[in-house]
């Protein structure tokens, strides 16, 4: 593949368009496509094409350190050789939230720009984006969460749960009566979800400057599921059965927020006779392929807030990969 071949010099505008009280945007550059898709190679070879290039990481499975082989982590030698953040940066017992990537993201976004490097986002959980670009509006509760909270409601009291509304969204709290579960159950819900407080979510943007260039993987969906396979079949002949074993024996619960984790759910199912080990390449597969449909089905309805630019399998890569890279190496002056 071939890049423009302003590398360095190239890049300086979007460093430079960030300066303190300075609203101008600042080009975000991001690879997104369904998981499979080729993102985080197609990262390493831009990586390998211009200087001083970082990778943050926008999915919420490789976010959790010890599942390694299920996530499809880049390599020990790709993180050598180009920075990587975003990636182990929690342990499998713990949640985290959309609006904590956010704010995380920004810190390092910053961070590179500040040493002289050019960040580019990659991944696949649009969620993560979003929150990112352009804010949260309420979202849509977890059922998992909004059970517990129901729960620690009957055996706890509500009024222990409006306390706890109270210390953490005093506005929220407020505006709710303190016998409305239904409504404080979804202000909590929200807070635990997205990080943001229920009373400060208006729908509207981050208050960021930060402008997404979209490179946005489409491939053909009968190759999109014969790669999702292919992958689910070399990530059990590496070890993932043993993987989520070796987790079980350390002592993680298989409760924990990281082996709620595709691949790793279907192996705990025959740990617990739910479903036989022959099973596992099509039920892996299968649970795959229907995220990235939601993965697809996210692109066509919210990828209107920056440039974007669509890579099938019919396209010249070079060319597209080309057009995005100019869009923001040199960028439109404001």
């Amino acid at each position: 593949m071939c890049l423009s071949s302003e590398s360095a010099d190239g890049l300086q505008p979007m460093r430079d368009q960030d300066g303190e009280g300075d609203n101008r945007p600042v080009p975000i550059p991001v690879i997104f496509g369904p998981t499979a898709s080729g993102k985080s190679a197609l990262a390493m070879s831009v990586a390998s094409e211009l200087n001083d290039i970082e990778l943050l990481s926008a999915d919420s499975r490789q976010i959790y350190r010890l599942l390694d082989i299920g996530t499809a982590k880049p390599s020990v030698s790709d993180r050598a050789l180009v920075p990587h953040w975003g990636i182990d940066i929690i342990d499998p017992t713990d949640r985290y939230s959309a609006g904590e990537f956010a704010r995380y993201s920004r810190r390092v976004l910053s961070d590179i720009r500040e040493r002289g490097s050019v960040p580019i986002v990659v991944g696949g959980t649009g969620f993560y984006l979003r929150a990112l670009f352009k804010g949260l509006g309420a979202p849509a509760q977890d059922e998992s969460i909004v059970s517990d909270l129901t729960e620690r409601a009957d055996r706890d009291g509500l009024t222990m749960l409006f306390e706890e509304l109270r210390a953490i969204d005093p506005a929220a709290a407020a505006s709710i009566p303190p016998n409305n579960l239904r409504r404080i159950v979804r202000a909590l819900a929200c807070y635990l979800q997205s990080g943001q407080r229920y009373s400060e979510l208006d729908g509207g943007g981050s208050g960021s400057n930060l402008l997404p260039v979209y490179l946005v993987l489409m491939p053909d969906r009968d190759r999109l599921r014969e790669r999702i396979r292919q992958r689910v079949r070399v990530m059990l002949e590496a070890g993932l059965v043993e993987e989520t074993q070796s987790l079980l024996d350390a002592g993680l619960s298989p409760d924990a927020p990281g082996l709620r984790t595709i691949g790793y759910r279907e192996i705990l199912d025959v740990f617990d006779g739910r479903r036989e080990f022959d099973q596992l390449l099509e039920v892996i597969t299968t649970a795959t392929a229907r995220y990235a449909k939601r993965q697809r089905t996210w692109i066509r309805g919210q990828l209107g807030d920056g440039p974007t630019f669509v890579l099938s399998d019919e396209d010249d890569e070079a060319q597209v990969v080309a057009s995005w890279s100019a869009a923001w190496e040199s960028p439109s002056p404001a």
